[in-house]
């Protein structure tokens, strides 16, 4: 069946064409020493760097050395239209940059979308 979900590669956007409960789930391994701020905006334009709101949930992380752990989030939301957007959007003040060292193994970001019923 289709799963009316699309991405635009060149504005990151993510467009699901259908309402619903949805589980996303989201995940990336930074680089080295490093702390950030990533948001996950549904349906809306990025909000100010404060606490999440029910159009936008975080991670905010800070990594001291040269661990690799990934970092994720995984919430259940309800998209109300019949074209919902999703944006993972780096909401902190600097570039991050992703842990690549990874010799090929595991992935070094990730997004899942899930529709759990109408």
């Amino acid at each position: 069946p289709a799963t009316n979900i699309s991405f635009n590669a060149t504005t990151g956007v993510i467009t699901i064409a259908d309402s619903g409960y949805y589980q996303v789930t989201f995940g990336f391994i930074p680089a080295g020493a490093s702390s950030g701020r990533f948001g996950l905006v549904i349906n809306g334009p990025l909000p100010p760097a404060v606490a999440p709101s029910p159009s936008h949930l975080v991670i905010t992380w800070a990594n001291n050395g040269p661990n690799r752990i990934m970092q994720n989030l995984t919430s259940i939301v309800f998209l109300p239209n019949l074209s919902n957007t999703i944006q993972l959007r780096n909401q902190g003040g600097g570039a991050v940059t992703f842990d690549t060292n990874a010799g090929g193994v595991g992935p070094v970001a990730y997004i899942t979308i899930v529709k759990l019923n109408d």
